[in-house]
């Protein structure tokens, strides 16, 4: 607990390189640490530029609480940075099995991820997914407009984006 909260205390300072060692320690104290230590501990080796520290965090988190939505995400997010793209849609596959309600930024950055290789069509699919189980979600249609001007359907994305705006108009 002291390293724990040595660390957050530097934190609240602003001296994110010296808290890093305390997180460090608390999580090898205690390797069944709860995910918010490790949670904590991704974030500061992102900020720190240690992606592979990183995904090594969230993977120990996993066996843990296999089931952690954040550290879940997470992990899908920093393959997707390492620019293992495969293995990111995996993850984020398995959140939206599992959390089919999850929120909006899971269904984007999937599609995001589609987007990057070139698969638009399957970018769309998942971007249709959100709107149909969030028919309200601004994004959805926004990023659904997004992808169909990148195939240059420019038609099919002037109806998104109109639907768009009709659900917030006083969004620029």
């Amino acid at each position: 607990h002291y390293q724990f909260l040595r660390g957050e205390l530097l934190l609240q300072e602003g001296k994110i390189d010296e808290a890093l060692p305390y997180f460090e320690q608390a999580a090898k104290a205690d390797p069944q640490s709860a995910p918010a230590l490790r949670i904590r501990l991704i974030q500061l080796y992102v900020r720190a530029g240690k992606l592979d520290e990183a995904l090594e965090q969230a993977e120990l988190g996993l066996k843990t609480k296999p089931n952690d939505f954040q550290l879940t995400q997470l992990k899908a997010g920093i393959l997707a940075t390492l620019k293992r793209l495969d293995e990111a849609i995996a993850v984020y596959q398995q959140l939206l099995a599992s959390n089919p309600d999850a929120n909006e930024d899971v269904y984007v950055l999937l599609a995001s991820i589609y987007g990057q290789q070139n698969k638009l069509d399957k970018a769309i699919e998942v971007l249709n997914e959100l709107i149909k189980k969030k028919p309200q979600s601004v994004v959805g249609y926004y990023y659904t407009a997004k992808m169909y001007e990148a195939g240059n359907k420019v038609k099919d994305a002037e109806v998104f984006f109109q639907k768009a705006i009709k659900l917030s108009a006083s969004n620029e």
